[in-house]
């Protein structure tokens, strides 16, 4: 029993370092698609702190709650619902990374043509945009993409 306990107590070690180190990665993709002004954030916590606060805010953010969540999860992690959430919490993390790669790819801003300005090319990534809708009185033709769509304003 003991031995069962140590093997299982190694299994949620490292499925804690996977998640940190994707959840990393997450943390990353989201800075960089913020700088990027590709980045719509959806939590209100993280949207309050990029907007009014900045980077190391966000940082700050990620660390305590990665810090809470796996420090519970290493707390119990004797039990069998510690390891079955510590699997669900890392496959919840690879498909977060899986979609951040797919935005990324699909995301890649194309050439835009020679005779439309760069500052009118904007990148949205909502789900209005992807579904097609557009604001009362928004004059743009969107070309598709995968997880988003880039709009090109016509005059």
């Amino acid at each position: 029993m003991n031995t069962e306990r140590s093997v299982r107590e190694r299994r949620v070690l490292l499925l804690l370092a996977g998640m940190w180190l994707l959840s990393a990665f997450d943390l990353g993709f989201t800075l960089v698609a913020r700088a990027l002004g590709m980045l719509v954030e959806l939590n209100p916590i993280a949207a309050w702190l990029m907007g009014g606060h900045g980077d190391l805010a966000v940082i700050a953010y990620k660390l305590i709650l990665m810090s809470i969540g796996t420090g519970i999860l290493w707390a119990v992690r004797h039990r069998q619902r510690a390891e079955s959430a510590a699997w669900l919490m890392l496959m919840v993390y690879v498909v977060l990374s899986v979609r951040w790669y797919a935005y990324y790819h699909s995301e890649t801003p194309p050439d835009p043509p020679v005779d439309v300005p760069k500052s009118t090319v904007s990148f949205r990534a909502s789900a209005a945009t992807t579904l097609g809708a557009r604001p009362p009185g928004d004059r743009t033709r969107t070309a598709g993409a995968r997880f988003g769509s880039v709009d090109v304003e016509t005059r």
